[in-house]
């Protein structure tokens, strides 16, 4: 089951890659690999054998190879700067970035953190974005956007063991999203097996056609932080049997992938009544609630009348022991808040996850509303909008493609393999996006998730404007978020409505 998570300390050194005075130094004195303090660059001087060696790399007259010279090069790593390239910027002054002119690679970040807890579950995320494009000048528009892009296969991982082997067997790695020209935050969760443990950023372009000018990864905002207290001891158990679920509230009670189930601290209220209530902590899970308390998942959800594919959220009260709780008359609506900075578009499965569900398949539903206040909210009283372009993509295919009407969405495509999809809109001819205009979404079999954009006619007020008049928006959004491994979507599982989800754009 996703975990409920807060934010905590961040672990790692320079995460938003502002120090290291003016220049950082060169790696192994090579001049062209200048990482951020505390980052290390990794790369492969040679292709590895599953690289497809373009067929311009062959002579055409004796049909012999080239050497590897011809498609594949070692990444030059640099920082780069708010004032000479604003939109690689996601905070700050500065980022870390790595690229190969006209030639693929294999490469990334990497960092290795001492002191983090054994049994102990981790955070990682950073926020990616990537630049591909044939003719600089010409199509791409001095460096702004992409150009004929195929895929750059980024993703991140951690090494729960500490390995410095950026493709040793022992990394939990993310779902590959691609994401041109646009910030996207990559996330992943493992438990930490020893005192020490490793984190990585990688991307490797792909291109077989014809060479791509350019090909650019930019990274910032790295965060590493525990979600979770350590797993007990096996000889610290009580001799209470290990709770069970039933296989009505196994799909409830299931960790998500890369996230590894253990027993929570109990922190129970017990009522006059002999009632005792759980107030969810970040990366609680079902199963380690009834694990803490000795009951079982099953009573869990009885007593709180839950339902299969409601997620936990931080804060809320669940009954563990004693009578169950009312029955509520009406459909709730679970309303989170991050702690970053801006809106994002919203993200929310719900009551349409029966309809995948019959089919096994996924479904995903799209709308956007003309966000008056331009707080990135739908407030319901707002009205959806026509002519907005949604595209769904799969790694760098597109699946579905529609455009709005103004009158009939959501707009639901209910027969999506699971798995991983990035959202992008296309806003009307001088309508402003006041959200993120694309995100990652992770669907698993059987749900269903519901993602509204906000956008504003001429003359309305944009994301930027909101957060200077606004001031700290990080008082304004304070709360806490569930994240969705490796994607940086953030999925968010309620009865029913939409649930704010921030992030700045």
């Amino acid at each position: 089951m996703p975990s409920a998570q807060v934010e905590g300390p961040n672990l790692l050194q320079d995460g938003d890659f502002e120090g290291g005075g003016p220049a950082w130094p060169q790696q192994d004195g090579i001049g062209e690999v200048q990482a951020a303090p505390g980052w290390r660059a990794y790369y492969l001087d040679v292709p590895p054998s599953y690289i497809v060696v373009p067929d311009f790399c062959y002579d055409p007259l004796t049909g012999k190879r080239m050497d590897n010279g011809c498609f594949w090069a070692r990444p030059e790593f640099r920082d780069v700067t708010l004032k000479y390239q604003p939109n690689r910027i996601h905070g700050g002054q500065r980022a870390q970035k790595y690229f190969t002119y006209g030639r693929m690679h294999e490469a990334g970040l990497m960092q290795r953190v001492t002191g983090v807890v054994s049994g102990t579950l981790y955070h990682f995320s950073i926020y990616m974005q990537a630049w591909m494009c044939v003719d600089y000048i010409e199509a791409c528009k001095g460096g702004y956007v992409s150009d004929k892009p195929t895929q750059m296969h980024l993703k991140v991982g951690i090494d729960p063991t500490g390995g410095t082997n950026p493709f040793g067997p022992d990394i939990v790695w993310s779902s590959e999203v691609e994401s041109f020209d646009r910030w996207t935050q990559y996330s992943v969760e493992a438990m930490a097996r020893s005192d020490v443990l490793t984190v990585y950023t990688h991307s490797r372009p792909e291109w077989k056609d014809m060479p791509r000018q350019n090909n650019d990864v930019y990274l910032d905002d790295a965060s590493l932080t525990a979600v979770g207290p350590p797993a007990p001891s096996p000889t610290a158990t009580t001799g209470t049997a290990a709770p069970t679920a039933s296989a009505q509230t196994q799909a409830l009670a299931a960790p998500a992938p890369e996230q590894q189930t253990f027993a929570v601290r109990p922190q129970g209220n017990q009522r006059s009544d002999g009632t005792v209530i759980h107030v969810v902590q970040k990366d609680d899970t079902l199963f380690g609630i009834a694990l803490a308390y000795g009951v079982t998942v099953d009573e869990i959800v009885r007593l709180n009348h839950l339902q299969a594919g409601d997620f936990l959220q931080i804060g809320q009260e669940l009954i563990v022991k004693g009578s169950a709780a009312p029955v509520p008359t009406s459909n709730s609506t679970t309303t989170l808040q991050s702690t970053t900075v801006a809106p994002q578009p919203t993200l929310v499965a719900g009551k349409p996850a029966a309809v995948a569900a019959a089919s096994g398949k996924a479904g995903l539903c799209v709308q956007a509303f003309n966000d008056r206040n331009g707080n990135g909210v739908y407030d319901g009283n707002e009205e959806l909008v026509a002519n907005v372009r949604f595209t769904v993509l799969s790694s760098a295919d597109q699946v579905a493609a529609y455009t709005t009407n103004g009158v009939e969405e959501p707009h639901c495509l209910t027969d999506l393999p699971s798995g991983a999809y990035m959202v992008r809109i296309e806003a009307p001819k001088n309508y402003a996006a006041t959200t993120d205009e694309q995100m990652g979404v992770a669907l698993a079999s059987g749900q269903t998730a519901n993602v509204s954009f906000g956008v504003q006619p001429p003359g309305g007020k944009g994301a930027s404007q909101m957060a200077n008049e606004s001031g700290n928006l990080l008082t304004r959004y304070g709360g806490t978020i569930g994240g969705i491994c490796g994607l940086g979507a953030l999925l968010i599982v309620s009865i029913g409505g939409f649930a704010l989800v921030s992030r700045r754009k």
